[in-house]
């Protein structure tokens, strides 16, 4: 994910100048926050109901589910009232773990085609 925003800060620039390019930052950082939120709830989850005697809560690890997706949602708000073309620069940034995974799936194809 870091690799891919910084080869994205450029043209994130290039197409919506200063704004823009703060929007993607932001956006870069909030999708990483989300995505390592997610997995740290998708691992309490599992040992949840892996093990039975887990101190976790149930109720709390959906709350934090919940929770990561109304502050992307007031993230991106507050950015579409200041500036349109913050928030798409921001739209951009909250797309990089899709890119991510699309280049972590076609390393792992090359590496399986050279077996």
């Amino acid at each position: 994910m870091l690799l891919i925003s910084m080869l994205l800060l450029a043209p994130a620039f290039w197409f919506y100048r200063g704004a823009g390019a703060i929007g993607f930052a932001f956006g870069v950082a909030i999708s990483y926050a989300n995505f390592r939120a997610l997995a740290r709830g998708v691992e309490a989850l599992t040992d949840r109901i892996a093990n039975r005697n887990s101190r976790e809560k149930g109720g709390r690890i959906v709350l934090l589910f919940l929770l990561r997706y109304g502050l992307v949602a007031v993230a991106a708000y507050a950015i579409f009232n200041s500036s349109a073309v913050a928030f798409r620069g921001l739209l951009w940034g909250l797309c990089v773990p899709v890119a991510a995974l699309m280049a972590e799936a076609a390393w792992q194809a090359y590496m399986y085609s050279r077996q």
